[in-house]
């Protein structure tokens, strides 16, 4: 049974829906007070996890990029029932965008098989339900930097690849 997994991060409140190693649905942090954060979830289980509790590896993970780790692998399995066939093999490949680097929604389009799809590549990404995980954040418009649904629009987006460049640059 998929379970919401609710924790805080630097940045605020964020959730993931999942089960063993599946992960079916992700919501960025926000930093709204947790009743308010927990109206988002719905028809699911609620497990909430203590910020002292260290045992879920997504969550560690998650946590951890927020603080600066560079992860390259979030090492859990994608669950996309609601996707087309299209979309869960643009999903697929946009999952394999490097941290720290980016690729146009017409790059996306030519590596999944439909070059004049950008467009297309747009709207999956604005539908994205795994964020960060699948990290659609990572996919720009050839003339700027494109759109992002999420809290912030693409103040949040500019932020997560700056933020990633950044910490790819400083010294080890």
């Amino acid at each position: 049974m998929f379970s919401w997994y609710v924790f805080h991060t630097k940045k605020g409140w964020a959730a993931f829906l999942g089960k063993s190693n599946l992960v079916r649905a992700a919501v960025l942090p926000v930093d709204v007070p947790l009743p308010d954060f927990m109206h988002r979830l719905k028809d699911h289980n609620i497990v909430l996890i203590d910020n002292d509790n260290h045992s879920i590896s997504l969550v560690n993970k998650i946590r951890g990029y927020y603080e600066g780790e560079i992860i390259t692998d979030w090492e859990v399995g994608l669950d996309l029932p609601r996707s087309s066939d299209y979309a869960r093999k643009v999903l697929y490949y946009v999952h394999t965008i490097p941290y720290g680097q980016t690729q146009t929604y017409s790059t996306v389009a030519r590596n999944t098989s439909r070059p004049k799809a950008a467009r297309a590549v747009g709207r999956i990404m604005g539908n994205n339900p795994i964020p960060l995980i699948i990290p659609c954040h990572r996919v720009i418009a050839k003339n700027g930097w494109g759109g992002f649904t999420a809290p912030g629009g693409v103040y949040t987006k500019k932020s997560m690849i700056l933020w990633e460049q950044h910490h790819l640059s400083r010294p080890n």
